[in-house]
């Protein structure tokens, strides 16, 4: 059994889902805002391509396209802060996008925005970060 089988097997049997990128409640670190927008443009070409489907990647092909030593699990949250605006509200950042792409302010909030790592399995209410200083951020 692989180790995402057994992780898997173990959340079904009631025990703790494995953690993803640090330990929960703990701050997710800052990021190159390249690598935020490497990691959201592959993803948003990937979403082109099979419209309407749930798309993924591994992080092998991150670790290529990303800067050395880029803190993957980082890059990969602090891009999802991105996704998560646009699917609560599509219009949100439409002034920062231009010809379908998204303004390096963009990237640059999600990149510094401060956020924690969220304990997999609990539900929360509202976002993992506070959209009103992200669009401060994209503002400035």
């Amino acid at each position: 059994m692989n180790d995402t089988n057994r992780d898997i097997a173990d959340v079904l049997q009631g025990k703790e889902p494995p953690t993803f990128g640090g330990q929960p409640g703990t701050p997710v670190p800052e990021v190159d805002p390249a690598d935020i927008k490497t990691a959201y443009t592959v993803h948003s070409e990937l979403q082109a391509r099979h419209p309407g489907k749930s798309v993924a990647t591994g992080m092998e092909l991150f670790q290529r396209l990303c800067s050395p030593g880029a803190n993957l699990p980082a890059v990969s949250y602090r891009t999802a802060t991105i996704q998560l605006l646009e699917m609560i509200s599509p219009d949100l950042l439409s002034e920062w996008r231009k010809n379908g792409q998204i303004d390096d302010r963009v990237f640059r909030a999600a990149a510094s925005i401060p956020l924690q790592w969220q304990k997999v399995g609990v539900v929360r209410q509202g976002l993992p970060f506070d959209a009103e200083d992200f669009m401060r951020r994209v503002r400035e």
